[in-house]
């Protein structure tokens, strides 16, 4: 006798927080919208945070994503700023059951949102670290990223075995709504 589990299949919303990222941001998202996920299951929003290149003119272009600008109101300045933010007038409006926020500066894998919506019906909280993979890596970017992670694994391990809460330093972070 075999037991067979149906995977509910989330509806998910892609976050991208940037501040002049024109060169990064066309690159992540054209490795969204190639997942194996099914494409009607996933949304993209992109809050553009006081951003002085030409990103939104970029995203014109590309097309089908929601696009988010902050223009220097002091208290929305900086990423917690717009994601609280962007957080606010989300929440109430969309028909995503998982929110997702990724770094600019990373492309994802096709795979990504199919192995995250089998992760996310057992979790209601993710959270992950990549390597910056952008056209703009160079050995130099690659190497930075690689400290920051070697940093962050250190600092974690230091704070959970002295009982001290971590910190949420990653490229990815995905909750259920």
């Amino acid at each position: 006798c075999s037991i067979y589990s149906i995977e509910h299949e989330h509806v998910f919303n892609i976050k991208i927080f940037s501040h002049n990222d024109e060169k990064t941001l066309p690159v992540l998202i054209d490795s969204i919208k190639k997942q194996e996920y099914k494409k009607e299951k996933i949304n993209i929003s992109v809050i553009l945070d006081n951003c002085e290149d030409n990103s939104s003119k970029i995203l014109e272009i590309v097309g089908g994503i929601k696009v988010w600008r902050i223009n220097s109101e002091e208290e929305l300045k900086g990423k917690n700023g717009s994601i609280r933010w962007l957080l606010e007038r989300i929440f109430l409006a969309d028909n995503s059951d998982i929110y997702v926020f990724i770094s600019p500066d990373v492309v994802i894998k096709q795979d990504f949102t199919s192995k995250l919506n089998k992760e996310m019906n057992k979790n209601e909280i993710i959270t992950g670290m990549t390597f910056t993979k952008t056209v703009s890596s160079s050995f130099i970017s690659q190497t930075i990223s690689f400290k920051r992670v070697i940093l962050s694994k250190i600092i974690s391990a230091g704070r959970n075995i002295a009982g001290i809460a971590n910190v949420l330093n990653e490229d990815v972070f995905a909750i259920k709504k």
